[in-house]
């Protein structure tokens, strides 16, 4: 490996890591138990047994893990690797955890409206379903929940009548 690829691949690495060393310090500490300095989380990433994914712009779970706890939320280590091996790269998962925390609360309302249990409404898992994994079925949910919200602020029209007769039409 030449120097400039070498330096290329620290730069990479320490990029996408010192942009969320307290969020992937806790990660490990909340799934490994273990507690990192930045040092160690850099020259973890670093190791060659990390591989090409790193290089290749993907990132390892905890930096996966770092972005859901920047963003507010907890994932166990097995879907951060699941959402890892998916492809995600940084900037993506960053951007999914930013999607997740403007629309749950929103569609989980939506879904509290219409009598559906807390335990049974949509999750960051289910979103991350749709969102990464195309999951017809859970794309099909947050259609319908849309569509119902769509439906409730579309326009009621219908004839006006004074009496018996029909005068014109009106908007309600």
């Amino acid at each position: 490996m030449s120097a400039l690829e070498f330096q290329q691949r620290v730069s990479d690495i320490y990029r996408g890591i010192q942009q969320n060393i307290p969020e992937v310090q806790a990660f490990y500490a909340d799934n490994f138990g273990i507690n990192l300095d930045e040092q160690s989380i850099f020259l973890g990433a670093l190791d060659p047994t990390v591989g090409e994914d790193i290089v290749s712009g993907r990132i390892t779970p905890a930096q996966i893990g770092g972005e859901a706890k920047r963003a507010g939320f907890e994932i166990t280590t097995s879907e951060a690797k699941r959402l890892q091996e998916a492809g995600l790269t940084q900037e993506e998962a960053r951007r999914l955890f930013s999607v997740a925390e403007a629309q749950l609360p929103r569609l989980q309302e939506l879904q509290a409206q219409r009598g559906i249990a807390q335990e049974q409404q949509i999750g960051l898992e289910q979103l991350s379903e749709a969102l990464v994994f195309q999951s017809q079925e859970e794309m099909e949910i947050i259609a319908r929940l849309e569509e119902q919200e769509a439906s409730e602020f579309a326009p009621t029209t219908g004839a006006t009548r004074t009496g018996r007769r029909v005068t014109g039409l009106t908007e309600l």
